[in-house]
């Protein structure tokens, strides 16, 4: 959530361009940290999802 804390940036003149690359950045990074490095360990480590059994 710290995309939030830029949007007060956002109609400062100066500050635009800064804000907009800030908020892209993150959001990213965030993207990165969250679907692609779990992708990736799983792959790497061949971890396999848990399967439930039928009663």
């Amino acid at each position: 959530m710290p995309v939030l804390g830029v949007i007060p940036l956002l109609p400062d003149v100066f500050f635009v361009a800064l804000a907009v690359t800030i908020m892209g950045g993150q959001t990213v990074g965030a993207a990165l940290t969250l679907v692609l490095v779990p992708v990736l360990y799983a792959t790497f480590y061949r971890i396999k999802s848990p399967r439930t059994e039928a009663a």
